[in-house]
Order: structure tokens, then C-alpha cells, then sequence
């Protein structure tokens, strides 16, 4: 079944707005994560403001694959949906400084969310953007794991993981790009994203960046949203298995600094 959207029963307070929810769905399957639910500050940036329906399709796509999600509380979306501002006191954890990664909450909820042995160590980051016409619907970036282990890895992820989009999206009338402009990962500016964080800890991980149409399809069509979600874990062993070719996974709690 598909995650439903609670209510915050009372005014919350700062604590409570920072914590991020780890949802455990069953926990064998993939970590959907959604860092930009709400309005967030950004150093010398404009704000970054929220892309929707990314939450609810981070957990609604850990719910039907038994996985895991890992999105900010519902207290902080009807705040920042209330005020139109950024989130109090929160820092964008898609831009952090590297020297922050080790403190901040959604690093240290990664960390501790490692699945057991025999789970799947797959994390899929949820991002929305602008429908442009020279751009496809649904963007799979690997720069994290390009970075971190490689062209090798990197190319057989995007290949595992838009291919068995594709079988979903193209017959619904959306298409998949695997060589994105936007990979994951930094590289003009010192910062770290949540993918660079997550591959540092021993996931195998991939930015997934849906267009506003699609985005609101698969927030609309339940069956649509869990065959996306379907595609995707099945894509995970072979995505995972191509990284560890490369190399050996690295220990649950490689330092990040």
C-alpha cells in the first residue's frame, strides 16, 4: 500500500522540524530518499525552493518495494508550505560543505540506516525539475559513483537503471536520459552532495531527476508510481554487483572527513 500523508497534531518545535524520518518499509529493499521536499537556504545562493510530490514519491516507492525512506518530517513540509520560507535552522543536504557532512543529521541518518548484510544497499535520490523542451522526463545521474569508483561503475549503473525505466516510462509516453546534465555531484563548487555522501558510506547510489509532468503522473497514477518503483529495485542487484566488480564494499562506517 502506499504511504498516507499524516497530519502534525501540534505546533512543532525547532527539534522536532530538523529530524529527518527514517521510515522503515520492511527494509530489504532500496533507500528512497527526497532532500528537497521543502524551502531551503543555500550559502550565497538564492533559496532552494521545494520540488514537489518528491516526498511523497520517495516513500510511496519505499513502501511497495519493502524498502526504506528517508525524507524531512511532515511538520517541516506544512511549516514551509504555511510560511513560503526556508526551513529553520536547516541546512540543504544536496550542498554541504565537506567539513559539515559528518554532523549533519541526514549523513548521520545514512549511516546508521546501513542495511544488514543480505539487504539491498541501493539508494535512489528523488529530485524534481522544470520541464524544458530539450531535456527528457526522468534523469538518472551517476557522478557520485563516477567520482567515487569510476567510469566503469558509473556506466553500468546508468545503463541498469534507465534501461529498466525505460520498459516503464516509454510505453506512458516519458523518456529516460542516462548521460544528464545534472549527474549528482559537484564539481564547480566545494560541496558535497547527498549521493557523495551516501557512496562514501558504501551505497551504491543514483540521483534521479523527474520533470514536473512526470512527477505529478506518477503522484496521480498509483499503478504507474509502483511500477517505477518495481523497476527500480529490480535493477538494484545488478547496479550493486557492477560497483562491487570494481572494487570491494567498503566498511558500514568509513569516515567521511
Amino acid at each position: 500500500m502506499l504511504p498516507t500523508e499524516l497530519q502534525p497534531l501540534m505546533p512543532p518545535g525547532q527539534s522536532e522540524l530538523l529530524t529527518v524520518d527514517m521510515e522503515q518499509w520492511g527494509g530489504s529493499g532500496p533507500l528512497f530518499t527526497a532532500p528537497h521536499g521543502v524551502n531551503l537556504e543555500r550559502d550565497d545562493k538564492p533559496d532552494h525552493l521545494p520540488e514537489d510530490f518528491t516526498t511523497y514519491l520517495a516513500r510511496a516507492c519505499a513502501a511497495s518495494t519493502s524498502g526504506s525512506s528517508l525524507s524531512w518530517p511532515v511538520a517541516a513540509l506544512a511549516l514551509v508550505t504555511a510560511t513560503e520560507a526556508p526551513l529553520p535552522g536547516a541546512r540543504d543536504p544536496n550542498y554541504l560543505l565537506f567539513k559539515e557532512t559528518e554532523q549533519n543529521s541526514w549523513v548521520v541518518a545514512l549511516r546508521h540506516g546501513l542495511p544488514d548484510v543480505g539487504a539491498s544497499r541501493m539508494h535512489f535520490d528523488v529530485h524534481g525539475k522544470r520541464d524544458l523542451p530539450d531535456e527528457r522526463d526522468c534523469d538518472v545521474g551517476v557522478g557520485a559513483v563516477r567520482e567515487h569508483m569510476g567510469d566503469e561503475a558509473a556506466d553500468a549503473v546508468a545503463l541498469q537503471c534507465s534501461s529498466a525505466l525505460e520498459r516503464v516510462l516509454d510505453p506512458a509516453g516519458f523518456s529516460v536520459d542516462n548521460r544528464p546534465r545534472l549527474q549528482g555531484a559537484w564539481r564547480s563548487v566545494l560541496r558535497c552532495t547527498l549521493t557523495q555522501s551516501s557512496v562514501r558510506l558504501g551505497y551504491t547510489c543514483v540521483q534521479l531527476e523527474l520533470g514536473y509532468r512526470l512527477r505529478q503522473a506518477l503522484g496521480r497514477d498509483r499503478a504507474l508510481c509502483m511500477r517505477v518503483a518495481a523497476a527500480l529495485a529490480a535493477s538494484a542487484p545488478a547496479c550493486i554487483a557492477a560497483c562491487r566488480r570494481v572494487r570491494p564494499p567498503e566498511p558500514p562506517h568509513t569516515p567521511l572527513a
